[in-house]
């Protein structure tokens, strides 16, 4: 929401649009838009885990290869629908290019330089920040708290076996 209100706090200042009904409309048509990159990148850095890259770094590098040059694409094939609404005379059509492509804008800078740094820096990894570890602790199902709470140390035995068997030590 914050991009939502990003947009629409900018077409106020800078363009001294009222919110009016158009606008009203066509805020609530690009909340989807707002949030699409960062969805697509995020599942990439949580599957990035089942195709074996478990910290956080190797996990963001994973995303950013899968899912980087389709958030491109998607971010200009977006903004170039909404340019196609520039030159018409209906000014709902105008208001709407104007915040779908600044909705791109921000949302394709917003996923891509924000929230791919705070995956690098605070994402989950190894059963820390799941939201399914904080769900099975509030539903008091100890089985899954546990299974989940052991991601950890089972990663900690798998970096360790790593570790013995390097290529020198062969």
């Amino acid at each position: 929401f914050f991009i939502v209100f990003g947009v629409l706090g900018f077409v106020k200042s800078s363009l001294g649009w009222a919110l009016g009904v158009s606008e009203s409309v066509a805020g609530v048509i690009v909340v989807g838009f707002s949030v699409d990159y960062t969805v697509h990148l995020g599942h990439m850095y949580e599957h990035a885990e089942v195709e074996g890259s478990f910290d956080r770094v190797s996990r963001f590098a994973y995303a950013a290869r899968k899912m980087v040059m389709t958030v491109v694409a998607g971010a200009i094939t977006t903004a170039g629908a909404g340019a196609f609404m520039f030159p018409t005379q209906l000014t709902f059509f105008f208001k709407m290019a104007v915040l779908i492509c600044c909705t791109i804008v921000l949302s394709y800078m917003y996923a891509i330089f924000f929230f791919m740094a705070c995956m690098v820096v605070i994402g989950p990894q190894h059963g820390t920040g799941q939201l399914k570890v904080i769900y099975a602790y509030l539903q008091g199902d100890k089985e899954a708290f546990e299974k989940q709470k052991n991601r950890a140390k089972e990663y900690a035995q798998l970096k360790s076996i790593e570790v013995a068997t390097t290529p020198e030590e062969a």
